[in-house]
């Protein structure tokens, strides 16, 4: 699936509407300058093409509501949406190997949501 940067602010109902548009979506929060956030990006931004879900980048401080919303208080951090709701979430760094476990358990095995 697609790999989305947003750098123009994204306004929350735009997001919303991003997360109606298809089953999961992965949303990396970062924060500009932040070594970890750009690590952790690289790293799984090659999962947007072998997961089906779509890979969303928000930079925390352009898109300060959003991230308020799902207290997002530290970066780098990963939020996995079923629709609008969020089913998973990661703080810290992490290896794209356990991200792709976690995208499969609950993408092609049907894990319960949290």
């Amino acid at each position: 699936m697609k790999d989305l940067t947003f750098h123009p602010p994204l306004q929350y109902s735009a997001f919303l509407h991003l997360l109606d548009e298809a089953p999961f979506h992965l949303v990396s929060f970062s924060r500009a300058g932040c070594t970890a956030s750009t690590i952790l990006r690289e790293r799984i931004s090659p999962l947007a093409g072998e997961q089906p879900v779509r890979l969303i980048h928000l930079e925390v401080g352009i898109h300060e509501l959003i991230a308020r919303h799902f207290e997002v208080k530290e970066t780098p951090a990963l939020l996995l949406f079923q629709g609008r709701k969020p089913v998973w979430r990661q703080t810290g760094m992490t290896d794209a190997s356990c991200v792709k476990f976690i995208l499969s358990s609950y993408i092609d095995q049907g894990v319960p949501q949290l």
